[in-house]
């Protein structure tokens, strides 16, 4: 299995940053930072954000949140079936029957390309890995230009294994969210990034 992932050649530490589980009192805070990511209407449902789990984690700065990141655990399967991306199946075929799934991780506008992404991104790895999960699935968002993210998921070891395209088109005609690079058409897809975590 190849995803022409890149060895991680970089080690955030921000040592002003503190990330930890979402809280309740910082959700306007959070529906700010993913409107300004993803457009409004992204988070429509509170419930969505599942406070109290331990792999959804808020980056603070001076106690001020400045990015989120959403994870969960699934099986193999399931991860497919609920992101769409069947294309994985035959590409992922033998591995573990057990992901982590990083869903969803976002910065604010002001403080993007500082580092923050890529600490919430390792923090959620380490819990992961101390799941005993052993690969990564990370879909992310690529509009018309480039995939914000992809970076950041590079320089840890991400790779890609595959692309749906128009994965939110349905949902962006319906006028479900407000995508912030829809012209007269949904021009949104979505890339599946992996990673194949080393044995604890």
């Amino acid at each position: 299995m190849n995803f022409n992932a890149s060895r991680p050649t970089v080690s955030h530490s921000c040592d002003w940053l503190e990330i930890r589980p979402y809280s309740r009192n910082l959700l306007p805070s959070l529906i700010r930072i993913s409107e300004e990511a993803f457009g409004p209407g992204y988070f429509n449902d509170p419930v969505d954000l599942q406070f109290g789990t331990p792999l959804h984690l808020l980056a603070l700065k001076s106690g001020r949140a400045v990015g989120f990141s959403t994870g969960y655990l699934s099986s193999l399967d399931g991860a497919i079936r609920e992101l769409g991306c069947y294309f994985l199946r035959e590409q992922l075929d033998g591995d573990p029957t057990m992901v982590g799934v990083i869903k969803t991780a976002a910065v604010a506008a002001r403080h993007q390309r500082s580092g923050i992404g890529a600490a919430l991104l390792q923090k959620t790895e380490e819990k992961l890995s101390g799941l005993g999960v052993i690969m990564i699935l990370l879909p992310a968002w690529k509009g018309r230009r480039d995939i914000h993210i992809e970076p950041a998921v590079r320089k840890l070891g991400y790779g890609i294994a595959g692309t749906a395209p128009d994965y939110w088109k349905t949902e962006c005609d319906r006028g479900d969210f407000l995508c912030l690079d829809r012209g007269s058409r949904c021009v949104c897809s979505m890339v599946v990034f992996v990673k194949v975590l080393e044995r604890q």
